[in-house]
């Protein structure tokens, strides 16, 4: 599978798709990267009292015995209006969920293979002029403009100049993740984020 190139006209059109760009797409393990990524971020905020928190309910409601009702010692417990939760949330639940190492980078290929038959996936090459003009033309040229992800190696210096431009985010190519991937309508790599993506994850990385 070849990878189309934008942004230089003399350059060629496509380039040569990595193996790990063409592993099974294996959308369950996506969404279940996507959830992990998502509960490691929640946090726990939502606390309810329990009947010994709730304000009041220290007198005895009536007398033991002699009523007729059933026996009770305070008008806080939880079958009460105004009485304390049972089994409520505390405040300290842990919602983090982890995945192996493995699986996470069956999760990225997969996301990557997914991209590539969509064809969502590009390669970018900028001038090597680096005027805000000249990059602003080259973005436009691109089949999307809008919600794109631009990894590179350099992420901070192409993140200057372009990273606020509305829907570009630069991201480097060191900390590409699944849930980035798929959020995004575009995904275009620089070339030396091409390289250095696939020297990090050789085709034996999906073993070990």
């Amino acid at each position: 599978m070849n990878l189309p190139i934008f942004g230089v006209a003399d350059k060629k059109s496509t380039a040569v798709l990595p193996e790990i760009f063409g592993v099974e797409a294996m959308p369950r393990t996506v969404a279940k990267s996507i959830r992990v990524v998502e509960n490691n971020r929640r946090a726990a905020v939502a606390r309810t009292k329990t009947k010994a928190e709730v304000r009041g309910g220290g007198r005895k409601p009536f007398r033991q015995k002699g009523t007729g009702n059933g026996r009770q010692g305070s008008t806080r417990n939880p079958h009460y209006k105004g009485g304390g939760v049972a089994f409520g949330r505390t405040g300290i639940e842990n919602w983090s969920l982890s995945m192996p190492i493995k699986e996470r980078r069956l999760a990225l290929f997969s996301a990557l293979s997914m991209l590539a038959v969509a064809k969502k996936l590009g390669v970018v090459v900028f001038p090597e002029a680096t005027k805000l003009k000249e990059l602003k033309e080259t973005i436009a040229s691109l089949p999307a403009v809008s919600d794109v992800i631009i990894f590179d190696t350099d992420a901070h210096v192409l993140g200057k100049l372009i990273g606020n431009l509305p829907g570009v985010s630069v991201v480097d190519v060191r900390n590409i993740q699944t849930h980035l991937l798929m959020k995004a309508r575009f995904v275009y790599f620089t070339q030396k984020a091409l390289e250095a993506f696939t020297a990090q994850y050789t085709v034996s990385s999906k073993l070990n």
